[in-house]
């Protein structure tokens, strides 16, 4: 925020994703122009899929150029109200709780959250469910199936439902099943494609993604695909430093797919397989129900 007493100047807003950019309207005034600007950033830790480089020490004062910035540095603790329900917001904490227990450094963003829905949006809600099928092609017949029951259910439109992969052959499986069927949807498949978003709420598509692209975004609800053993984290014959690094980024991925939904959460998986490890604690809470 800038003082009262300061110049003004434009001020530039940027968050993790890069999706909230803005410049307020600059006074009018006889002073000499000035086309510096002010950087705010906000960055969700939790959100930085498979990052372990920003830990709770680092020295963030390094990004600031002058001494007297540096001096000025402070931390200020918030809450915030989540846009998920009550359900959701559970069942991200017990993903996020468990990856806190295994590193140290996993940021929990859910421990001073909570969410104000109205009553109407109260009804559009339900327990988040695991749901198993017999194989990888079961998988991706029902995560369209899921996706249309959603929307007579809620109901909401398809353009507010995202189905997410969490292997790269799923999500290419899903999407040719997509277009060899002719269903409705909108394949995103870089993060921060606000614009594929915006057309499949125009013309009421489904989106097609990854946990690595939905950073930012929020929809009523979201089918995630292959959340099962083996799978997140895959597994590897490899070194544990590696092992451990896959098992922090199932925890973020899984987390961010998570919190795009403000309505509903169903997480599928192949019924040999398992549900994913990850899971196992909101299974156990009860925060995540087997249908």
């Amino acid at each position: 925020m800038i003082p009262p007493d300061r110049p003004q100047r434009y001020i530039r807003i940027v968050d993790n994703s890069f999706l909230c950019q803005q410049r307020p309207q600059r006074k009018k005034t006889n002073q000499k122009k000035d086309d510096s600007f002010h950087i705010v950033f906000a960055v969700d830790r939790s959100q930085a899929v498979g990052d372990r480089g920003w830990g709770n020490d680092s020295d963030l004062a390094t990004l600031l150029p002058e001494q007297v910035a540096r001096d000025r540095e402070s931390n200020i603790r918030v809450t915030t109200v989540f846009r998920s329900s009550p359900e959701i917001v559970n069942l991200a904490f017990s993903v996020t709780s468990s990856g806190a227990n295994l590193f140290t450094n996993f940021e929990d963003p859910l421990q001073m959250a909570n969410s104000n829905m109205s009553f109407e949006e109260e009804r559009m809600c339900a327990k988040p469910i695991y749901l198993k099928f017999d194989d990888d092609m079961s998988l991706v017949e029902g995560a369209y199936t899921r996706a249309e029951a959603l929307v007579k259910e809620m109901p909401t439109s398809k353009g507010n439902v995202a189905i997410i992969a969490f292997s790269d052959e799923l999500f290419r499986d899903i999407e040719r099943k997509g277009e060899q069927e002719n269903k409705p949807i909108e394949v995103l498949k870089e993060r921060g494609n606000t614009e594929i978003v915006r057309k499949a709420q125009q013309s009421g598509r489904f989106v097609i993604s990854m946990p690595d692209y939905v950073g930012g975004l929020e929809f009523d609800a979201v089918v995630l695909v292959g959340v099962d053993e083996g799978r997140v984290p895959p597994f590897v014959q490899t070194a544990a430093e590696t092992r451990a690094f896959l098992t922090f980024s199932a925890h973020n991925r899984l987390y961010v797919a998570i919190t795009r939904a403000r309505y509903r959460v169903e997480i599928l998986g192949v019924r040999t397989r398992g549900p994913s490890h990850v899971l196992h604690s909101a299974l156990k809470t009860g925060a995540l129900v087997e249908a």
